[in-house]
């Protein structure tokens, strides 16, 4: 009788088990069909995420596979700038919403090792186009007209020191102002970006180079590399260089 007893109550707990076993798998099947849908799915979704990322180049940059300047027969254009056709650039900080302004790989090319800058005034209202600063060098001087329009808030101080920094680092150590745009965005349609920004430039290299030495062909001379860099100031006599302050950046040479 006892056997009997012990048969009976250990047929109800295998069933039991067998019965929560199958209320288990019967709950499990609406998560297996969750998860071979998120494999078929989600899955390539998050490849396809990953690539575009890996591709991206701000996420390039961030890794340092994206150079950060194109190169011009030994010049630079910055690819992060928006450029004024005078030859001053200009980066927005959105979050800040300010501009940090300074010249550009051509401007500092053309002058040579510079001995001396004038900072535009903290808290001055500047429209786009009006100048803003001053670079010195050998007693040749470039009036720097403003990219865009705003309050200067701030200037490289650096500078006073160390002028060379604009030669050295154009696009980041050289800055010279931080500039609060107005209203309107301070004109920064008006300037060049991205491909139209690679095309001037381009075409403005091959300008100076003809203008500095007509008697080079400027093909020949870009596939130097380094020769517009580091040398392009010495071809200019006064003449020459007064012509070039004029028609390149906008200055005037009293």
């Amino acid at each position: 009788m006892q056997s009997s007893t012990h048969s009976s109550s250990s047929f109800w707990k295998k069933g039991i088990l067998v019965l929560c076993a199958l209320a288990l798998a019967l709950l499990a099947l609406p998560a297996l069909g969750l998860m071979a849908l998120a494999s078929r799915v989600v899955l390539p979704l998050a490849i396809f995420a990953f690539l575009a990322l890996l591709f991206s180049p701000r996420f390039r940059d961030w890794l340092g596979f994206e150079k950060k300047n194109t190169p011009f027969a030994g010049l630079t254009l910055a690819k992060n700038v928006l450029l004024h056709p005078q030859h001053s650039w200009a980066r927005f900080y959105r979050r800040r919403n300010v501009y940090q302004v300074g010249s550009d790989d051509l401007m500092q090319a053309a002058l040579g090792p510079i001995d001396g800058v004038t900072l535009p005034v903290v808290g001055a209202n500047y429209r786009q186009g009006d100048p803003l600063y001053e670079i010195h060098s050998r007693g040749r001087r470039v009036i720097v007209r403003s990219p865009v329009g705003g309050t200067v808030i701030d200037s490289n101080g650096a500078l006073a020191e160390h002028p060379q920094r604009i030669n050295h680092g154009p696009y980041d150590q050289g800055w010279v102002a931080e500039i609060w745009p107005n209203a309107r965005g301070g004109g920064q349609e008006d300037l060049l970006r991205k491909t139209d920004a690679r095309s001037f430039m381009h075409l403005e290299v091959e300008r100076l180079m003809a203008a500095a030495m007509p008697s080079l062909v400027p093909q020949e001379t870009m596939a130097d590399g380094g020769l517009l860099a580091e040398d392009i100031y010495l071809q200019l006599d006064d003449e020459s260089w007064e012509r070039i302050a004029v028609s390149f950046f906008g200055s005037t040479t009293e």
